[in-house]
Formats: C-alpha cells, structure tokens, sequence
C-alpha cells in the first residue's frame, strides 16, 4: 500500500492523485473521439469538464447520502446516478440530443472508475475479504471490469443509432458485476443480507434496464407506426 507519494519535495494522495489522473483521461478521451460523435473539439471538451465536475461531485453526494448525511464519502455509482442527467442538459444546450450526450460520457466514466480503484487500494480503503493469510485485491479486480467494461461501450458507441442504449447498458453491466464483486469486499451485509454497496448496485442496475426496455418499446413503436404509414401509402 501506498496512502501517498512524494514528488520533488511535494507529498501526495493516492487516491485523489489517481482521480486527477482519471479527470485527465475524461478529457482525452473526449477530445480524440469528437469525430466518432460529429461534435466539435470545443463541445467534446465541454462535455469533459462537465463529466470532470458532476461526476466528482455525484461521488461525493451519494457517500454523505450512504453515510446517512453524517460525513463526506466517496462512492463511485453517484458518477453514475447523477452525472447523466447534467450532462445531457449539457448537451442540450450544445445542441447535442441527450442520449448522444450521456453515451459520450460512459466510457470516459469507466475509465475514471477504473483510476479510481488503484488509488483504493493504493490508500488501502475498500479492501476485500481474508482468504487465509490473503487478502483478495478486489479494488484491482473491480478496476479491470471498470476497463473491460468500457473497452465494450467503445466498441458499441460506433453502432448507428444506438447512442440512447449505451449508458444504459453501462449501468446494467456495473451494477450486476459490482453486486457480484461486493460479496469479495470486507463490507457489513446487514441491509437483507446485502451491503450498502448492494442496494446501489442494484438500484442502478434497475435503472439501467428500465430504460433499455423503455427505449426499446419505443423503438419498436416507432418502427410499427411508420410501416403502417407505408402500408397506407
């Protein structure tokens, strides 16, 4: 473990040297996908700097709100419960729909999520259970599936016409595997048999799947109503 570090004299914390890291990534991986999403690099690097605030600030909001408005936490799914929603209001005043808003914005947020859990385990917090004499690095398991997952909204945000699905998806996939990863962390179960970072798991898995079927319900609807008015024709 490593709490914090020293450069030139100048001491350091891990965990919030690895999110300015993660902040910085947002912004690359904005800029150098502009092209993907036909925006500008102006637009893409505002939708960056929003992602960069409202994503620290949901982290920050949803651990004093798990910590029962008692104390300033972190916890990473306020990125993705309240990101979204300022981001897409971004985007409409970029002039961008907000479904291609918030998809620009998953992956850069996994990739942030993935930072953040080496500085966990860098700053020795969220650690996993005793197996023996080891202590199962989760943080660094939970950071691989953060990446793994964004490497697969990467390759489904070049899908036309599917940009409302993407951060959908990304919550249904964080949500189930962060609820299976939860039972490797050394967190109290005492919510139903479930640690806090359950509940959220699943709240923001539900989420996620109540909009893909929104979307596609509506979708379909879309689809019939206009081959009917091309049977009418």
């Amino acid at each position: 473990m490593m709490p914090e570090f020293e450069i030139f004299g100048l001491t350091f914390p891990s965990y919030w040297t690895m999110c300015a890291v993660g902040m910085l990534l947002i912004v690359a991986m904005s800029w150098l996908r502009a092209d993907v999403y036909g925006i500008t690099f102006l637009k893409a690097l505002i939708l960056a700097l929003c992602i960069d605030v409202f994503g620290v600030a949901g982290v920050m909001l949803l651990g004093f709100i798990q910590s029962g408005f008692r104390e300033w936490n972190n916890s990473f799914m306020g990125a993705m419960l309240f990101t979204p929603l300022f981001v897409a209001l971004a985007g409409l005043a970029l002039k961008i729909k907000p479904g291609k808003a918030t998809a620009f914005s998953a992956a850069p947020i996994s990739v942030m999520g993935a930072c953040m859990k080496i500085g966990c385990y860098l700053s020795g917090c969220c650690g996993g259970i005793v197996i023996g004499a080891y202590r199962v690095p989760v943080q660094l398991i939970e950071s691989g599936v953060s990446l793994l997952i964004a490497a697969a909204l990467l390759v489904m945000e070049r899908r036309p016409g599917r940009y409302r699905f993407v951060f959908p998806t990304y919550m249904v996939l964080y949500g189930a595997t962060r609820f299976a990863l939860e039972y490797l962390r050394d967190t109290e179960k005492n919510l139903l048999g479930m640690s806090m970072g359950q509940i959220t798991a699943l709240v923001v898995l539900i989420i996620g799947a109540a909009f893909i079927i929104l979307f596609a319900v509506k979708g379909r609807i879309k689809k019939s109503a206009s081959f009917g008015k091309e049977r009418t024709a």
